[in-house]
């Protein structure tokens, strides 16, 4: 995750298994990630957990500055 400075934002991220349509009975997971700019913080919630499915989130925050011409 690239995090420019200046701005708070919100993404969600969806993730299933990936390999059939489980996911049409509601086995998948939905996260809400939030950058807070001035505490430099990023939260992560669970939206809804899969019933089975569980996979960990790792999260790299790579803070971007842009550069002078």
């Amino acid at each position: 995750m690239n995090v420019y400075p200046g701005a708070d934002t919100t993404f969600s991220l969806y993730q299933d298994s990936g390999d059939g349509y489980a996911f049409e009975q509601g086995d998948y997971s939905l996260s809400l990630l939030a950058w807070d700019d001035s505490k430099q913080k990023l939260k992560l919630k669970a939206v809804k957990k899969s019933r089975i499915y569980n996979r960990e989130i790792k999260v790299n925050v790579v803070k971007c500055f842009p550069t002078k011409p």
